[in-house]
């Protein structure tokens, strides 16, 4: 299983495991995110979210209460969380996508050897 945590300021936070009621919980902010909520609805609810995931004194350590803390950050954070739960399929794709193109390269000289083979034949 992985291991799943987000970094800030040279310390980490670990994250609880990926499991369908966190994959849930993050499907609702982004229907929240893209809705017609007010900004700052939009964001008590990324920070309830962070608040679950990483642990009230965590959050409070990383952007201080709700109503005094930067906006920007409760994204910031709330965008990492999202990015630190993706991070094993985003790095299984970019894997695969590096095997595909170390394919595609091979294939591409084989096919190069092969046309300078047939035209070493050809007799002028």
């Amino acid at each position: 299983m992985a291991n799943y945590y987000i970094s800030y300021a040279g310390q980490e936070y670990d994250l609880p495991q990926y499991t369908f009621a966190i994959a849930d919980m993050i499907e609702k902010q982004e229907v929240i995110n893209s809705g017609n909520a007010k900004f700052k609805d939009k964001c008590k609810s990324m920070y309830d979210l962070l608040s679950k995931l990483l642990g009230e004194d965590a959050i409070t350590n990383l952007v201080g209460k709700f109503t005094e803390s930067d906006p920007n950050t409760i994204n910031i954070f709330y965008l990492m969380v999202v990015r630190a739960y993706a991070k094993p399929l985003e790095e299984y794709n970019e894997e695969n996508a590096t095997i595909d193109l170390d394919k595609y390269q091979v294939d591409k000289i084989v096919n190069l050897v092969e046309a300078l083979d047939k035209a070493s034949r050809i007799k002028v």
